[in-house]
């Protein structure tokens, strides 16, 4: 594991990935102690997403602090003066967090810069770190493929994840038990377009009929039912706070073809995505 070491800060990372095709200079999981004051004010080139996973981040931010806890995350904006400082209130200033990077380039900003640009920095935002800890061992996993376009996609599918759900409500904790490892799969697997009940099922123990059971008691709808109504949720997300085209939200979100989402949305939603986009953004 690397380590850097700053005046009153010491970072140690596991992994550190780039994909120049989404913008993205670097994303990294970094466990951050603190050490009592501020760290030496500085700023960055790139746009900077950062997502708490566990204990607690004081962010110096121009004339504002924000304290972050796991579950809350902020967006620093190219050249923004900003430094870690020790919150007085904790006996260990630590915390594991998501570092995001990504390159401002002018004349051609990736999706992905323009979609992180749009978002608010005055408040810190939040999601589900349940979510945010399962798609960090993806990038992990992701960490250890060889340099491929399907590495790129990956890393796409993951960050968008991550990027859409700052953008509304938490999503619910997952019931406990096998539904709950059952739906965990299928939010940390959303755009493998080869998940279905069958690994499902043998990946928490349970026969498919047993499966259904468990799914129909606790959601009145199978587990193919609620895989699906997963991944079209993920795609109108997508639709409406990104510029992504619709055959890159299809694989992001599990769908082989664009035309097997644009008729699985209809049928949840009853819209096409591109009437859905359209109409969102009248609105």
């Amino acid at each position: 594991m690397k380590r850097r070491r700053e005046e009153k800060a010491v970072y140690h990372w596991g992994y550190n990935l780039s994909a120049a095709a989404l913008g993205v200079e670097r994303v990294l999981e970094a466990h951050l102690k603190m050490r009592r004051g501020v760290v030496i004010r500085h700023t960055h080139a790139e746009h900077q997403v950062i997502w708490v996973l566990s204990g607690t981040l004081g962010m110096d931010i121009e004339s504002r602090r924000l304290r972050c806890e796991p579950g809350e995350a902020l967006v620093l904006k190219a050249g923004v003066e900003h430094g870690v400082y020790w919150p007085t209130d904790v006996q260990e200033a630590d915390a594991t967090i998501l570092d995001l990077r990504l390159s401002v380039d002018a004349r051609r900003p990736s999706d992905m810069t323009r979609f992180v640009a749009d978002l608010p920095v005055d408040d810190g935002l939040s999601g589900d770190v349940r979510r945010w800890w399962m798609l960090a061992r993806n990038l992990r996993e992701t960490a250890r493929w060889s340099q491929t376009p399907a590495r790129t996609a990956r890393i796409g599918s993951v960050l968008w994840a991550l990027l859409a759900d700052l953008t509304g409500e938490p999503a619910p904790v997952p019931a406990g038990g096998r539904v709950g490892r059952a739906e965990a799969l299928m939010t940390e697997r959303l755009a493998d377009a080869t998940l279905d009940v069958a690994r499902i099922a043998d990946h928490v123990g349970l026969s498919r009929s047993q499966l259904t059971r468990l799914f129909m008691d606790h959601h009145r709808v199978g587990p193919a039912e609620h895989l699906r109504r997963l991944r079209v949720e993920h795609a109108r997300v997508l639709l409406a706070t990104s510029t992504l085209g619709v055959k890159e939200i299809a694989r992001y979100s599990g769908f082989v073809h664009t035309s097997k989402l644009t008729r699985v949305f209809r049928d949840v939603t009853g819209e096409t995505p591109t009437q859905f986009r359209e109409g969102a953004g009248r609105g």
